[in-house]
Protein backbone atom coordinates (compact mmCIF):
# COMPACT_ATOMS: atom_id res chain seq x y z
CA UNK A 1 0.00 0.00 0.00
CA UNK A 2 1.87 3.14 -1.01
CA UNK A 3 2.12 6.50 1.48
CA UNK A 4 -0.81 9.13 1.70
CA UNK A 5 1.37 11.99 1.83
CA UNK A 6 -1.92 14.10 2.07
CA UNK A 7 -2.35 13.06 5.31
CA UNK A 8 -1.08 15.70 7.96
CA UNK A 9 1.83 14.25 10.82
CA UNK A 10 1.24 14.91 13.98
CA UNK A 11 3.57 14.74 17.07
CA UNK A 12 1.69 14.13 20.40
CA UNK A 13 2.92 15.76 23.43
CA UNK A 14 4.65 13.60 25.79
CA UNK A 15 2.70 13.55 29.28
CA UNK A 16 4.40 14.16 32.62
CA UNK A 17 6.03 10.97 34.55
CA UNK A 18 6.31 12.29 38.15
CA UNK A 19 8.08 8.51 39.38
CA UNK A 20 10.74 8.89 36.37
CA UNK A 21 10.77 12.84 37.92
CA UNK A 22 11.70 11.29 41.12
CA UNK A 23 14.10 9.19 39.62
CA UNK A 24 16.25 11.75 37.97
CA UNK A 25 16.71 13.88 40.98
CA UNK A 26 17.49 11.09 43.48
CA UNK A 27 20.10 9.95 41.14
CA UNK A 28 21.52 13.43 40.94
CA UNK A 29 21.40 13.96 44.63
CA UNK A 30 23.21 10.23 45.05
CA UNK A 31 25.89 11.70 42.44
CA UNK A 32 26.56 15.35 44.25
CA UNK A 33 26.79 13.49 47.40
CA UNK A 34 29.40 10.60 46.27
CA UNK A 35 31.35 13.88 44.71
CA UNK A 36 30.85 15.58 48.00
CA UNK A 37 32.10 12.54 49.75
CA UNK A 38 35.48 11.74 47.58
CA UNK A 39 36.57 15.20 47.79
CA UNK A 40 36.54 15.24 51.62
CA UNK A 41 38.28 11.29 51.18
CA UNK A 42 41.14 13.03 49.23
CA UNK A 43 41.27 16.29 51.65
CA UNK A 44 41.51 14.14 54.64
CA UNK A 45 43.91 12.02 52.73
CA UNK A 46 46.18 14.92 52.14
CA UNK A 47 45.89 16.35 55.62
CA UNK A 48 46.97 13.24 56.82
CA UNK A 49 49.87 12.63 54.56
CA UNK A 50 50.79 16.86 55.18
CA UNK A 51 50.83 15.95 58.89
CA UNK A 52 52.91 12.60 58.17
CA UNK A 53 55.36 14.37 56.44
CA UNK A 54 55.98 17.30 59.31
CA UNK A 55 56.35 14.78 61.85
CA UNK A 56 58.87 12.24 59.95
CA UNK A 57 62.42 12.59 61.63
CA UNK A 58 65.39 12.73 60.10
CA UNK A 59 66.65 8.83 60.47
CA UNK A 60 63.06 8.35 58.28
CA UNK A 61 61.09 7.23 61.29
CA UNK A 62 57.74 9.40 62.38
CA UNK A 63 57.15 11.04 65.83
CA UNK A 64 53.45 9.51 65.92
CA UNK A 65 52.53 11.59 69.03
CA UNK A 66 53.17 14.66 66.65
CA UNK A 67 51.06 13.15 63.92
CA UNK A 68 48.14 12.19 65.98
CA UNK A 69 47.91 16.01 67.27
CA UNK A 70 48.33 17.44 64.02
CA UNK A 71 45.24 14.94 62.82
CA UNK A 72 43.15 16.46 65.46
CA UNK A 73 43.66 19.98 65.07
CA UNK A 74 43.49 19.63 61.50
CA UNK A 75 39.83 19.91 60.40
CA UNK A 76 40.30 18.42 56.46
CA UNK A 77 41.34 15.49 58.49
CA UNK A 78 38.81 14.78 60.49
CA UNK A 79 36.97 12.75 57.73
CA UNK A 80 39.36 10.03 58.14
CA UNK A 81 40.32 10.69 61.47
CA UNK A 82 38.81 7.44 62.99
CA UNK A 83 40.62 4.88 60.80
CA UNK A 84 43.71 7.23 60.76
CA UNK A 85 43.59 7.33 64.82
CA UNK A 86 43.12 3.35 64.89
CA UNK A 87 46.62 2.82 61.81
CA UNK A 88 48.49 5.25 64.45
CA UNK A 89 47.51 3.40 67.73
CA UNK A 90 48.11 0.16 65.87
CA UNK A 91 51.86 1.69 64.89
CA UNK A 92 52.33 2.87 68.04
CA UNK A 93 51.74 -0.42 69.80
CA UNK A 94 53.72 -2.29 67.75
CA UNK A 95 56.58 0.14 68.38
CA UNK A 96 56.12 -0.94 71.97
CA UNK A 97 56.13 -4.12 71.45
CA UNK A 98 59.71 -3.85 69.94
CA UNK A 99 60.80 -1.95 72.31
CA UNK A 100 59.30 -4.67 74.81
CA UNK A 101 61.42 -7.45 72.61
CA UNK A 102 64.50 -5.13 72.66
CA UNK A 103 64.21 -4.61 76.32
CA UNK A 104 63.59 -8.46 77.03
CA UNK A 105 66.75 -9.53 74.31
CA UNK A 106 68.70 -6.96 76.44
CA UNK A 107 67.68 -8.40 80.05
CA UNK A 108 68.37 -11.65 78.91
CA UNK A 109 71.70 -10.65 77.57
CA UNK A 110 72.60 -8.99 81.04
CA UNK A 111 71.52 -12.34 82.70
CA UNK A 112 73.51 -14.68 80.75
CA UNK A 113 76.76 -12.40 80.75
CA UNK A 114 76.28 -12.39 84.83
CA UNK A 115 75.77 -16.04 84.77
CA UNK A 116 78.56 -16.39 82.56
CA UNK A 117 81.07 -14.34 84.87
CA UNK A 118 79.47 -16.20 87.88
CA UNK A 119 80.56 -19.29 86.49
CA UNK A 120 84.12 -18.14 85.68
CA UNK A 121 84.65 -16.80 88.85
CA UNK A 122 83.51 -19.97 90.49
CA UNK A 123 86.20 -21.77 88.26
CA UNK A 124 88.40 -19.93 88.68
CA UNK A 125 88.44 -19.94 92.42
CA UNK A 126 88.45 -23.63 92.39
CA UNK A 127 91.50 -23.71 90.54
CA UNK A 128 93.31 -20.93 92.99
CA UNK A 129 92.43 -23.50 95.93
CA UNK A 130 93.64 -26.28 94.13
CA UNK A 131 97.41 -27.06 95.83
CA UNK A 132 98.69 -29.68 92.71
CA UNK A 133 97.34 -27.14 90.11
CA UNK A 134 98.77 -27.74 86.70
CA UNK A 135 99.00 -26.56 83.15
CA UNK A 136 96.45 -28.82 81.97
CA UNK A 137 93.60 -27.78 84.54
CA UNK A 138 94.01 -24.21 83.39
CA UNK A 139 93.88 -25.52 79.97
CA UNK A 140 91.11 -28.17 80.38
CA UNK A 141 88.87 -25.03 82.37
CA UNK A 142 89.19 -22.13 79.20
CA UNK A 143 88.01 -24.87 76.73
CA UNK A 144 85.69 -26.32 78.52
CA UNK A 145 84.48 -22.10 79.28
CA UNK A 146 85.11 -21.19 75.88
CA UNK A 147 82.65 -23.92 74.11
CA UNK A 148 80.14 -23.58 76.78
CA UNK A 149 79.56 -19.75 75.93
CA UNK A 150 79.65 -20.75 71.71
CA UNK A 151 83.46 -19.34 71.49
CA UNK A 152 85.01 -19.41 68.01
CA UNK A 153 87.74 -22.08 67.62
CA UNK A 154 90.56 -19.65 66.86
CA UNK A 155 89.76 -17.83 70.23
CA UNK A 156 89.79 -20.96 72.14
CA UNK A 157 93.07 -21.86 70.50
CA UNK A 158 94.25 -18.36 71.78
CA UNK A 159 93.16 -18.42 75.06
CA UNK A 160 95.38 -22.04 75.26
CA UNK A 161 98.28 -20.32 73.84
CA UNK A 162 98.21 -17.74 76.32
CA UNK A 163 98.34 -20.14 79.16
CA UNK A 164 102.19 -19.99 80.61
CA UNK A 165 103.52 -23.22 80.98
CA UNK A 166 105.73 -22.33 84.08
CA UNK A 167 103.77 -23.74 87.10
CA UNK A 168 104.48 -20.51 89.64
CA UNK A 169 102.58 -18.35 86.95
CA UNK A 170 99.44 -20.36 86.69
CA UNK A 171 98.13 -18.77 89.63
CA UNK A 172 99.09 -15.08 88.60
CA UNK A 173 97.87 -16.15 85.14
CA UNK A 174 94.25 -17.00 86.72
CA UNK A 175 93.86 -13.96 89.23
CA UNK A 176 94.47 -11.70 86.41
CA UNK A 177 91.69 -12.90 84.71
CA UNK A 178 89.50 -12.77 87.84
CA UNK A 179 90.73 -9.27 87.94
CA UNK A 180 89.22 -8.75 84.18
CA UNK A 181 85.43 -9.79 85.19
CA UNK A 182 85.53 -6.43 87.37
CA UNK A 183 85.01 -2.83 86.45
CA UNK A 184 87.91 -0.89 84.66
CA UNK A 185 88.54 0.71 88.24
CA UNK A 186 88.57 -2.49 90.31
CA UNK A 187 90.98 -4.13 87.10
CA UNK A 188 93.44 -1.16 87.08
CA UNK A 189 93.43 -1.39 90.68
CA UNK A 190 93.82 -5.42 90.96
CA UNK A 191 96.78 -5.32 88.33
CA UNK A 192 98.85 -2.35 89.70
CA UNK A 193 101.77 -3.58 91.21
CA UNK A 194 102.00 -2.02 95.12
CA UNK A 195 99.96 -2.28 97.48
CA UNK A 196 102.28 -3.37 100.61
CA UNK A 197 105.08 -1.56 102.39
CA UNK A 198 107.88 -2.72 104.39
CA UNK A 199 110.18 0.29 106.78
CA UNK A 200 113.77 -0.96 106.81
CA UNK A 201 114.61 2.19 109.07
CA UNK A 202 116.44 4.38 106.27
CA UNK A 203 114.52 2.87 103.40
CA UNK A 204 110.52 2.50 102.85
CA UNK A 205 110.26 -0.79 100.48
CA UNK A 206 106.96 -1.12 98.26
CA UNK A 207 105.88 -4.65 97.43
CA UNK A 208 103.44 -6.13 95.60
CA UNK A 209 100.56 -7.37 97.59
CA UNK A 210 97.78 -7.80 94.60
CA UNK A 211 97.92 -11.39 92.98
CA UNK A 212 96.75 -10.24 89.68
CA UNK A 213 99.54 -7.66 89.55
CA UNK A 214 102.82 -10.54 90.33
CA UNK A 215 104.32 -12.30 92.80
CA UNK A 216 103.23 -11.63 96.28
CA UNK A 217 106.28 -10.30 98.62
CA UNK A 218 107.78 -8.63 94.98
CA UNK A 219 109.90 -5.98 95.39
CA UNK A 220 108.33 -3.01 93.45
CA UNK A 221 109.94 0.41 94.47
CA UNK A 222 112.39 1.37 97.20
CA UNK A 223 112.41 4.95 98.51
CA UNK A 224 115.38 6.51 100.82
CA UNK A 225 113.80 8.68 103.74
CA UNK A 226 114.02 12.34 103.64
CA UNK A 227 113.26 15.47 105.04
CA UNK A 228 109.61 17.20 104.01
CA UNK A 229 110.60 20.65 102.47
CA UNK A 230 109.13 22.06 105.85
CA UNK A 231 111.22 20.32 108.33
CA UNK A 232 114.34 20.74 105.84
CA UNK A 233 114.16 24.67 105.68
CA UNK A 234 112.86 25.01 109.65
CA UNK A 235 115.70 26.85 111.84
CA UNK A 236 117.15 24.18 113.88
CA UNK A 237 119.98 24.52 117.25
CA UNK A 238 123.14 23.08 115.68
CA UNK A 239 125.43 24.27 118.35
CA UNK A 240 126.53 26.72 121.01
CA UNK A 241 128.91 29.56 120.26
CA UNK A 242 131.56 30.29 122.95
CA UNK A 243 129.55 32.64 124.47
CA UNK A 244 126.37 30.53 125.15
CA UNK A 245 124.27 31.78 122.22
CA UNK A 246 122.55 29.00 120.38
CA UNK A 247 123.88 28.60 116.58
CA UNK A 248 121.37 27.80 114.43
CA UNK A 249 120.79 26.11 110.90
CA UNK A 250 118.96 24.09 108.48
CA UNK A 251 118.73 20.41 108.76
CA UNK A 252 119.56 20.54 104.29
CA UNK A 253 122.53 22.78 105.12
CA UNK A 254 123.92 19.49 107.09
CA UNK A 255 122.63 16.13 104.58
CA UNK A 256 125.10 13.55 105.48
CA UNK A 257 126.90 15.57 108.23
CA UNK A 258 125.98 13.89 111.54
CA UNK A 259 129.00 15.01 113.50
CA UNK A 260 127.89 18.76 113.06
CA UNK A 261 124.12 17.60 114.04
CA UNK A 262 122.89 16.98 110.90
CA UNK A 263 120.62 14.60 109.68
CA UNK A 264 121.52 11.36 107.66
CA UNK A 265 119.18 11.32 104.02
CA UNK A 266 117.81 12.27 101.29
CA UNK A 267 117.16 16.09 99.75
CA UNK A 268 113.78 17.59 99.74
CA UNK A 269 114.18 17.66 96.04
CA UNK A 270 114.85 13.73 95.80
CA UNK A 271 112.15 13.07 98.15
CA UNK A 272 109.68 15.08 96.15
CA UNK A 273 110.23 12.96 93.29
CA UNK A 274 110.63 9.97 95.05
CA UNK A 275 107.01 10.76 96.46
CA UNK A 276 105.87 11.73 92.71
CA UNK A 277 107.13 8.30 91.83
CA UNK A 278 105.22 6.96 94.63
CA UNK A 279 101.96 8.57 94.00
CA UNK A 280 101.69 6.98 89.90
CA UNK A 281 99.90 4.05 90.56
CA UNK A 282 97.22 5.89 92.80
CA UNK A 283 96.99 8.44 89.21
CA UNK A 284 96.27 5.29 86.92
CA UNK A 285 93.75 4.39 89.57
CA UNK A 286 92.07 7.99 89.65
CA UNK A 287 92.47 8.03 85.87
CA UNK A 288 90.97 4.79 85.42
CA UNK A 289 87.95 6.03 87.67
CA UNK A 290 87.68 9.34 85.61
CA UNK A 291 87.41 7.09 82.30
CA UNK A 292 84.80 4.95 84.09
CA UNK A 293 82.73 7.88 85.15
CA UNK A 294 82.50 9.74 81.99
CA UNK A 295 81.29 6.13 79.92
CA UNK A 296 78.98 5.67 82.17
CA UNK A 297 77.31 9.53 81.93
CA UNK A 298 77.81 9.10 77.99
CA UNK A 299 75.72 5.61 78.01
CA UNK A 300 73.03 7.40 79.98
CA UNK A 301 72.56 10.14 77.74
CA UNK A 302 72.99 7.80 74.86
CA UNK A 303 70.11 5.98 75.62
CA UNK A 304 68.62 9.32 76.65
CA UNK A 305 68.35 10.65 73.49
CA UNK A 306 67.72 7.03 71.51
CA UNK A 307 64.89 6.83 74.40
CA UNK A 308 63.18 10.44 73.42
CA UNK A 309 63.26 9.53 69.26
CA UNK A 310 61.38 6.53 69.82
CA UNK A 311 59.29 7.93 72.31
CA UNK A 312 56.44 5.61 73.77
CA UNK A 313 53.92 5.87 76.35
CA UNK A 314 53.02 7.76 79.41
CA UNK A 315 54.92 4.74 81.59
CA UNK A 316 58.02 5.31 79.30
CA UNK A 317 58.09 9.53 78.82
CA UNK A 318 57.98 9.59 82.77
CA UNK A 319 60.86 6.83 83.23
CA UNK A 320 63.17 9.26 80.82
CA UNK A 321 62.59 11.87 82.32
CA UNK A 322 63.40 10.40 85.47
CA UNK A 323 66.74 9.08 83.54
CA UNK A 324 67.05 12.70 82.47
CA UNK A 325 66.65 14.22 85.89
CA UNK A 326 69.07 12.15 87.27
CA UNK A 327 71.81 13.32 84.89
CA UNK A 328 71.08 16.77 85.90
CA UNK A 329 69.18 17.63 82.95
CA UNK A 330 67.37 21.11 83.36
CA UNK A 331 64.07 20.71 85.24
CA UNK A 332 62.74 23.10 82.08
CA UNK A 333 63.48 20.42 80.17
CA UNK A 334 62.68 17.23 82.32
CA UNK A 335 59.15 18.34 82.55
CA UNK A 336 58.82 18.52 79.05
CA UNK A 337 60.03 15.07 78.18
CA UNK A 338 57.63 13.79 81.50
CA UNK A 339 54.40 15.68 79.19
CA UNK A 340 55.56 14.09 76.04
CA UNK A 341 56.10 17.01 73.98
CA UNK A 342 59.28 17.66 74.00
CA UNK A 343 59.40 19.99 70.65
CA UNK A 344 62.96 20.48 70.50
CA UNK A 345 65.16 17.76 70.46
CA UNK A 346 68.41 19.86 69.68
CA UNK A 347 68.25 21.77 72.76
CA UNK A 348 68.51 18.08 74.16
CA UNK A 349 70.96 17.29 72.82
CA UNK A 350 73.18 20.39 73.68
CA UNK A 351 72.22 20.34 76.97
CA UNK A 352 73.65 16.30 77.51
CA UNK A 353 76.84 17.54 75.28
CA UNK A 354 77.50 20.57 77.55
CA UNK A 355 76.93 17.96 80.83
CA UNK A 356 79.70 15.81 79.42
CA UNK A 357 81.87 18.05 78.69
CA UNK A 358 81.75 19.28 82.50
CA UNK A 359 81.14 15.78 83.72
CA UNK A 360 84.64 14.67 81.70
CA UNK A 361 86.80 17.97 82.76
CA UNK A 362 85.91 17.92 86.50
CA UNK A 363 86.55 14.12 86.28
CA UNK A 364 90.01 14.32 84.83
CA UNK A 365 90.92 17.38 86.91
CA UNK A 366 93.94 16.86 88.57
CA UNK A 367 95.11 13.43 86.89
CA UNK A 368 97.53 13.07 84.18
CA UNK A 369 95.02 12.63 81.26
CA UNK A 370 93.57 16.34 82.18
CA UNK A 371 95.58 17.68 78.92
CA UNK A 372 94.32 14.63 77.07
CA UNK A 373 90.72 16.25 78.01
CA UNK A 374 91.71 19.41 76.81
CA UNK A 375 93.23 18.67 72.83
CA UNK A 376 89.98 16.98 72.59
CA UNK A 377 88.39 19.87 73.42
CA UNK A 378 90.13 22.15 71.57
CA UNK A 379 90.36 19.96 68.27
CA UNK A 380 86.36 20.03 68.82
CA UNK A 381 85.31 23.69 69.21
CA UNK A 382 81.65 23.21 68.70
CA UNK A 383 81.11 19.90 69.64
CA UNK A 384 77.88 20.37 71.85
CA UNK A 385 76.12 21.07 68.46
CA UNK A 386 77.45 18.54 66.19
CA UNK A 387 75.26 15.89 65.23
CA UNK A 388 78.17 13.62 65.77
CA UNK A 389 79.65 15.09 68.97
CA UNK A 390 78.37 12.26 71.37
CA UNK A 391 79.55 9.66 68.78
CA UNK A 392 82.92 11.57 68.96
CA UNK A 393 83.05 12.15 72.67
CA UNK A 394 82.13 7.93 73.03
CA UNK A 395 84.76 7.38 71.00
CA UNK A 396 87.19 9.64 72.86
CA UNK A 397 86.07 8.43 76.38
CA UNK A 398 86.49 4.39 75.08
CA UNK A 399 90.25 5.79 74.11
CA UNK A 400 91.11 6.64 76.80
CA UNK A 401 90.04 3.72 78.87
CA UNK A 402 91.93 1.74 76.18
CA UNK A 403 94.46 3.10 77.07
CA UNK A 404 94.57 3.62 80.47
CA UNK A 405 94.31 -0.32 80.87
CA UNK A 406 97.80 -0.80 78.59
CA UNK A 407 99.81 1.91 80.20
CA UNK A 408 98.43 0.00 83.54
CA UNK A 409 99.81 -3.67 81.84
CA UNK A 410 103.15 -1.60 80.35
CA UNK A 411 104.03 -0.77 83.77
CA UNK A 412 103.51 -3.68 85.73
CA UNK A 413 105.84 -5.17 82.88
CA UNK A 414 108.34 -2.39 83.66
CA UNK A 415 108.37 -2.60 87.80
CA UNK A 416 108.29 -6.25 87.36
CA UNK A 417 111.74 -6.04 84.71
CA UNK A 418 113.45 -4.04 87.67
CA UNK A 419 112.42 -0.32 86.24
CA UNK A 420 112.46 2.13 88.28
CA UNK A 421 108.95 4.45 88.25
CA UNK A 422 109.96 7.00 88.32
CA UNK A 423 111.42 6.73 84.82
CA UNK A 424 108.37 5.39 83.32
CA UNK A 425 105.93 8.35 82.62
CA UNK A 426 108.63 9.83 80.12
CA UNK A 427 109.22 6.23 78.44
CA UNK A 428 105.24 6.04 78.34
CA UNK A 429 104.70 8.85 76.85
CA UNK A 430 107.10 8.02 74.18
CA UNK A 431 105.65 4.39 73.79
CA UNK A 432 103.70 4.00 70.08
CA UNK A 433 99.90 3.67 72.14
CA UNK A 434 100.71 7.01 73.40
CA UNK A 435 101.78 8.88 70.35
CA UNK A 436 98.70 6.87 68.56
CA UNK A 437 96.48 8.68 71.43
CA UNK A 438 97.55 12.11 71.33
CA UNK A 439 97.45 12.43 67.53
CA UNK A 440 101.28 12.45 66.82
CA UNK A 441 100.79 9.70 64.60
CA UNK A 442 98.36 8.20 62.29
CA UNK A 443 97.36 4.51 61.58
CA UNK A 444 97.89 3.76 57.72
CA UNK A 445 97.57 0.03 57.67
CA UNK A 446 95.46 -2.67 59.87
CA UNK A 447 95.24 -6.62 59.66
CA UNK A 448 95.46 -9.50 62.12
CA UNK A 449 98.29 -11.77 63.57
CA UNK A 450 97.70 -15.00 65.85
CA UNK A 451 94.04 -13.43 66.31
CA UNK A 452 95.23 -10.34 67.53
CA UNK A 453 94.24 -6.59 65.89
CA UNK A 454 97.80 -5.17 64.56
CA UNK A 455 97.51 -1.55 63.14
CA UNK A 456 100.61 0.23 61.47
CA UNK A 457 101.17 3.74 61.94
CA UNK A 458 102.54 6.58 59.59
CA UNK A 459 106.02 6.22 61.44
CA UNK A 460 106.19 2.69 60.96
CA UNK A 461 105.48 1.56 63.97
CA UNK A 462 103.28 -1.51 64.65
CA UNK A 463 101.24 -1.58 67.60
CA UNK A 464 99.29 -4.73 69.07
CA UNK A 465 95.56 -5.11 70.14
Amino acid sequence: MSLDTSIPLQIKTPEFNPLQQALGVAQYRYMNANSNQLQQAVAANQAIGRAIQRNTRPDGSVDLQGAQRDFAADPAAAYNLQAATGANLAQQGQQIGNQGGQISNQSAGLQLQAAQQSHLTQQIGTLLNKPDLSRDDVVNMAVTSAKAYGLPDNIVQQSIANVPSDPTQLKPYLYSKLAALGSPVEQAAAMTPGGGTIDTGPNVGIVNMRPAAGQIGAPVATYTKGLTPESATAPTQIGTAPTGAPIYGTREQFIGQTANGGVVGASPYQTQTSANAADYEKGLTQRATAANNSTHYMNEAQDLMQGVSTGGGASTWKALAEKAQAIGVPQSIVDQIAGGNLGNKQALSKVLMQGAIQQMQSSFSGTGAAANVDAFLKNNPNIDVDPRGMQKMIGFINGMNSVTGKEQQAYRQFVNGGGNPIDFPAKWNTSTTMRAFTGQIQPVKTGTYNGRKVIQYSDGSVDYQ
